[in-house]
C-alpha cells in the first residue's frame, strides 16, 4: 500500500513537472486551464428581465458558482449609452474572476443610480454602485455616478478598478455626459467614489477620473488589509479629501515636502517619508484637491530623506504647486501630503504648505542643503551607486538622492519609470 501511495505520488509530480514545462514554453498555458465565457449587457432598462445589467450581474455570479475554472467577462451591446438603475442597489459581485468593461465603439456607458429616495431602506444596507466582495475582478471604462454611497465598495483581495470615472461634475471635462432632452443631469456620488473597506488587501486602483464625490475621493478603512495602492489618479472637487486614510496596522504615513530649490533648469524637491516607500509627485490644480498631471511617476526611497531632482513639467513660479505620495512596501497608499509652492529663478520655497511665495524658514526649518553642481545631477556620495540614471544612496546613508529625467515632450511620456495609462499622464488641471 505504501508503495502504491508513492507511486501516485511519483506520478502526480511528474505530471506538474510537465504541466509547469508547458507553461514555460507556452504561454497560453493558463488560458487552457480556465475557459472564458461572455456576457453582453443589451438593455438600459433596469430589472430582473434579459439583457439587463442587473440579469447579467446574477448570471455571472451563477456561472462562477457552477464552474470554478470559468473566467466571466461582461461587455455591452454598442446601443448602451446611459443605464440608470432605479430598482435597487446591484447584486453584489460576490463569483470571483468576473470583469467588467464599459467600453464600447459608442464610448464608456454611464452607469447612473436614480433611486434618490432612501425611506423604506435597511439602514445596515451598504449601498453603492459596483460591490466587489470577492476576488480578482476587474472594472474599467465604466462611468458610475448618482449612488447614494460610494462609486464602488470594494470588500475583497486582488482586485483591479481602473481607467473609471467615479462621479459628476458639469465643470470637468472627464466627467461629462452627453446632453439629453427626456433626461436629467446626473447627480454626483454621496459617498467617497472608491471605498477600500475593512479586510481588503492588494487592491489596485489606477488611472481613474475621480470627480466631486461627496465624501472624497478614494478612501482606505483603518481596516482594510495590506498591499492597497493608489497612484495615477485624476483627483477633482471633491468635497473631502483626494485619499482619505483612517490609520490602521497597514497605513503609510504621508510623505513631506519640506524644501523645493531651483538650479539652473532643474528642480530639487527634498522631504522627509517613512523609509523604504516608492514615492510619487502630482502638480496641484488651482484648487487644493485637484490633482492630475504625474511629475515623478516612480522613485524609489531607501531612508527617511529624499531629495528627487526633476526638469520642470510646465510649472508656473510662485504659482505652481506639487504635493508627494506614498506606497509602503506591503502597505497601503497614503494620503497626499500637503503643497509646496514652486519657486522662481532667484528663490527657494521652505516650510512649504503656505500660500505666498514669499514664505520664509521658521526657527526649526533645516539648515539649506547644499546647491546641485553645474552639470545639474545629484551630488554622490562615497556609498551612492547609479541603476537606469537613477541616483540611489546606500541604505546605510540617512537620504535618498533621486535624479528623475525630463518628461518626453513630444510623446508627453515619462522617459523612464512608471506605466503609461490613459490617465497617467494629464496636462494640469487649470
Amino acid at each position: 500500500m505504501l508503495r502504491s501511495i508513492f507511486l501516485k505520488l511519483f506520478i502526480f509530480l511528474v505530471g506538474m513537472a510537465a504541466a509547469f514545462q508547458a507553461s514555460a514554453q507556452d504561454s497560453s498555458y493558463f488560458s487552457q486551464l480556465f475557459t472564458e465565457q461572455v456576457l453582453t449587457v443589451t438593455r438600459e432598462s433596469d430589472g430582473i428581465i434579459p439583457g439587463s445589467l442587473r440579469t447579467t450581474l446574477i448570471q455571472a455570479s451563477g456561472i462562477r458558482a457552477q464552474n470554478p475554472f470559468t473566467l466571466v467577462k461582461i461587455v455591452f451591446d454598442p446601443n448602451v449609452k446611459r443605464i440608470r438603475l432605479s430598482k435597487g442597489p446591484l447584486p453584489e459581485i460576490s463569483g470571483s474572476l468576473i470583469s467588467i468593461d464599459c467600453q464600447n465603439p459608442q464610448g464608456r456607458v454611464l452607469i447612473e443610480g436614480v433611486s434618490q429616495n432612501a425611506e423604506g431602506v435597511d439602514p445596515t444596507l451598504e449601498v453603492a454602485g459596483f460591490k466587489l466582495t470577492s476576488n480578482g475582478n476587474s472594472i474599467r471604462n465604466c462611468h458610475l455616478t448618482g449612488f447614494r454611497g460610494p462609486g464602488i465598495l470594494i470588500r475583497g483581495n486582488r482586485n483591479v478598478v481602473e481607467y473609471n470615472t467615479l462621479g459628476y461634475h458639469k465643470e470637468v471635462a472627464e466627467s461629462a455626459v452627453e446632453s439629453s432632452a427626456l433626461l436629467e443631469e446626473p447627480k454626483t456620488n454621496q459617498g467617497p467614489g472608491i471605498l477600500i473597506a475593512d479586510g481588503s488587501s492588494e487592491n489596485l486602483i489606477q488611472s481613474n477620473d475621480i470627480v466631486a464625490n461627496t465624501s472624497g475621493g478614494v478612501e482606505i478603512a483603518a481596516g482594510a488589509g495590506k498591499g492597497n495602492k493608489v497612484l495615477y489618479n485624476l483627483f477633482a472637487k471633491n468635497s473631502g479629501k483626494p485619499i482619505k486614510v483612517t490609520p490602521g496596522p497597514h497605513s503609510t504615513r504621508p510623505p513631506q515636502i519640506t524644501r523645493i530649490q531651483l538650479q539652473d533648469d532643474s528642480y530639487s524637491i527634498s522631504g522627509t517619508s517613512e523609509a523604504g516607500v516608492d514615492l510619487q509627485i502630482y502638480l496641484l490644480g488651482k484648487e487644493e484637491n485637484e490633482i492630475g498631471m504625474i511629475v515623478v511617476p516612480s522613485a524609489k526611497v531607501t531612508g527617511e530623506n529624499f531629495t528627487v531632482v526633476t526638469k520642470s513639467k510646465g510649472f508656473i513660479p510662485n504659482q505652481s504647486k506639487i504635493v508627494a505620495l506614498a506606497h509602503g512596501r506591503n502597505r497601503n497608499t497614503s494620503e497626499f501630503s500637503a503643497p509646496g509652492l514652486i519657486p522662481n529663478k532667484d528663490g527657494e520655497i521652505i516650510g512649504l504648505g503656505h500660500d505666498s511665495a514669499s514664505a520664509k524658514p521658521s526657527a526649526g526649518a533645516p539648515e539649506p542643503m547644499n546647491a546641485l553642481p553645474s552639470d545639474k545631477s545629484p551630488k554622490h556620495s562615497s556609498l551612492a551607486h547609479e541603476i537606469d540614471g537613477i541616483l540611489i544612496n546606500d541604505p546605510t546613508e540617512a537620504e535618498t538622492v533621486i535624479n528623475i529625467q525630463g518628461m518626453g515632450e513630444e510623446s508627453h511620456t515619462p522617459e523612464m519609470g512608471g506605466i503609461v495609462g490613459k490617465s497617467l499622464i494629464r496636462d494640469p488641471v487649470y
